[in-house]
């Protein structure tokens, strides 16, 4: 199970311990692990990326539409939507 922290942690250069957690991860993608996490690693991941300055997702959970468009544009499968323009 992998803590979003870590994720953002191995995503964003910025951060104290960038290189040792992308280093982790990409032992774990070579290995072929199974990796588990948790839903909110998604809206960590979204919520760093707005804050990172990132203004584009891709992404099937349409609750992103519920962010004003202005900051986030979401790109989604057809099937999910109108779902998401529902949120906007």
């Amino acid at each position: 199970m992998l803590d979003t922290s870590f994720v953002v942690h191995a995503l964003i250069r910025t951060q104290p311990s960038h290189q040792p957690a992308l280093e982790f991860l990409q032992r774990l993608a070579e290995a072929e692990t199974l990796i588990l996490y948790n839903r909110l690693l998604e809206v960590e991941l979204a919520e760093t990326a707005i804050y990172s300055g990132v203004n584009r997702i891709v992404t099937t959970d349409t609750h992103f539409g519920a962010v004003p468009e202005r900051l986030l544009t979401v790109y989604t499968t057809s099937s999910r939507l109108a779902a998401c323009r529902r949120q906007r």
